[in-house]
């Protein structure tokens, strides 16, 4: 004796429902795994070469000010206290400190430089774009686990 199930046809709707929002879920993963793969390092780029630029250059200006005003209070200081400036000693803070800044300056230009190579390197064409994208919105719809349970619980 064998009963069947019937689905009430609110839960048939939910789960008609669920399957939806399953394929449109991997479809946003899927735009999001694109997006990071292949518009933020262009578009990190592209911000680098022409904004990055100047802001090196208002930080080593900034840099500049710092080590200035960083000398001035160290003389002041001694001034203060009745003394004379040791500069030798404030000149080797201020050394210390401007190493500091060169790290970051070169770091920063380091990041520029990698910027500009990456924008020179050859793209693909859009042809070749397209097809790249199809064969991994393919990829994603055969291997996606919300999409094939089947496909997954056989690959474990």
């Amino acid at each position: 004796m064998t009963q069947e199930v019937s689905i009430h046809q609110s839960t048939a709707r939910l789960l008609h429902r669920l399957e939806e929002l399953k394929r449109e879920s991997a479809n946003l993963f899927n735009k999001r795994d694109e997006m990071l793969t292949y518009e933020y390092p262009h578009l990190y780029s592209l911000y680098l070469t022409e904004i990055g630029q100047l802001k090196y250059e208002e930080f080593a200006l900034q840099t500049d000010v710092k080590i200035l005003s960083l000398r001035l209070s160290l003389v002041q200081a001694y001034i203060n206290r009745n003394k004379t400036p040791d500069f030798e000693a404030i000149e080797e803070q201020v050394r210390l400190e401007k190493e500091n800044y060169q790290t970051i300056l070169e770091e920063k230009m380091a990041d520029i430089k990698a910027a500009k190579e990456y924008m020179a390197a050859p793209l693909m064409t859009p042809e070749e774009s397209r097809e790249m994208k199809a064969i991994y919105v393919l990829l994603v719809k055969k291997l996606h686990p919300d999409i094939n349970p089947k496909t997954a619980s056989s690959a474990r």
